[in-house]
């Protein structure tokens, strides 16, 4: 071989070297590139699933913050009147049912109603005249009493009536001489004979149930739905149409 060919013998072996190496380089940089890409995709996944969980767990503390609590209660107290003009005081037996939001939200009252004698129909009790209603109920539980027009109280509850927390509402107390009172298993017979139970949403549109029966009652139990369009439930309550359509 003539020191030309060899010469061009080596310039052509150079070449190819320089080919390879260029390829072996464009191929490293071509990888360096793709894991570069995976791993901006990795990061980019990841920052919206962080997102979205923070966006999830921030729902539920808002949520929780916003969570009405109703405890419904019904009672009885004896206390001593001492009419004037009178020496002698009598004893009188007051029956309250009432309602206290105990949670963290306000509660909008989506249904209201009270059942008596362990009825399983319900009535709302969104009008004033339920109130004679009830003591005309509750008089037919007492000895020999018919109870007065000042001798009772009631409050009633309308779909959108909202209960702020610690806010608290007497729904129907009644006065009656002590004298007259039937009681049963140690309690005027007469807290059984009414119960009133009502369905409540939370800002969000989140339901819940509460009433004033004893754990060992019968169970009476009030359709209330797990959740509520609360804007369309406000609209519809305005115009005193339907709430139903709202439900979720």
């Amino acid at each position: 071989m003539t020191d030309e060919n060899q010469k061009d013998s080596i310039s052509v072996e150079k070449e190819k070297n320089t080919k390879v190496n260029n390829n072996h380089q464009k191929s490293r940089k071509q990888k360096a590139e793709r894991v570069i890409a995976m791993i901006a995709l990795f990061v980019s996944v990841g920052s919206v699933a962080i997102s979205i969980w923070t966006g999830n767990e921030a729902a539920k503390t808002n949520r929780i913050n916003l969570m009405p609590l109703l405890s419904m209660y019904s009672d009885w107290n004896y206390s001593t009147d001492t009419n004037e003009g009178k020496a002698d005081s009598e004893r009188h037996c007051l029956l309250t049912w009432g309602i206290e939001n105990k949670g963290l939200g306000p509660a909008v009252i989506y249904d209201a109603r009270y059942f008596h004698s362990n009825s399983k129909k319900g009535y709302k009790v969104n009008k004033p005249i339920i109130g004679m209603k009830l003591k005309k109920i509750l008089s037919n539980h007492f000895d020999e009493i018919e109870i007065g027009e000042q001798d009772y109280d009631f409050n009633y509850l309308s779909p959108g009536y909202t209960l702020h927390p610690k806010d608290s509402t007497l729904l129907f107390g009644v006065a009656v001489p002590a004298s007259s009172i039937r009681t049963s298993e140690g309690q005027p017979s007469a807290l059984r004979k009414i119960i009133f139970s009502v369905c409540y949403c939370s800002l969000q549109g989140d339901c819940y149930s509460a009433d004033t029966r004893n754990i060992d009652d019968d169970k009476i139990s009030l359709m209330c739905p797990e959740k509520v369009d609360m804007d369309c439930f406000i609209k519809n309550v305005q115009k005193r149409n339907s709430t139903k359509k709202c439900e979720r």
